[in-house]
């Protein structure tokens, strides 16, 4: 079983790791207004979406996986608005350069995660907004 859970595992990373070359290769023809363009002041640019991941991976993908392997039930602390700020990707910066941002950091993320124990991987966590997982 544990060999299952590890080649699961492998699959699962190995298909996360693949997400910034799809995004490289559907963002690519788009020029900066189709890039910033949302449908209202509710909606997310692509720019907005792109930056949020490279953000969320900057800040929490290895990270929020190895406290919850670490404290399994634990509740999962929030991330400060100090770090949501210092770990922002740069503005101003184009579209390639922040997809070659998240390439690089997803494939470090990718990784770590490939390091990590099949077992403690079972453990879940309570974060505040959305409950246990």
């Amino acid at each position: 079983m544990m060999e299952h859970n590890k080649q699961t595992i492998q699959q699962a990373v190995n298909m996360v790791a693949a997400t910034p070359a799809i995004l490289e290769a559907l963002l690519e023809p788009l020029n900066e207004s189709q890039l910033n363009w949302k449908a209202d002041e509710e909606s997310w640019s692509i720019r907005q979406v792109v930056e949020h991941l490279y953000n969320a991976d900057n800040m929490a993908f290895a990270g929020r996986i190895a406290y919850i392997m670490a404290h399994d039930g634990a509740a999962m602390p929030a991330i400060s608005p100090e770090e949501r700020a210092r770990e922002r990707a740069p503005e101003g910066i184009s579209m390639l350069e922040l997809l070659g941002l998240f390439r690089n950091r997803r494939l470090q993320n990718c990784a770590a995660v490939r390091e990590f124990a099949p077992e403690p991987l079972a453990h879940t966590v309570t974060y505040q907004e959305y409950g246990a997982f």
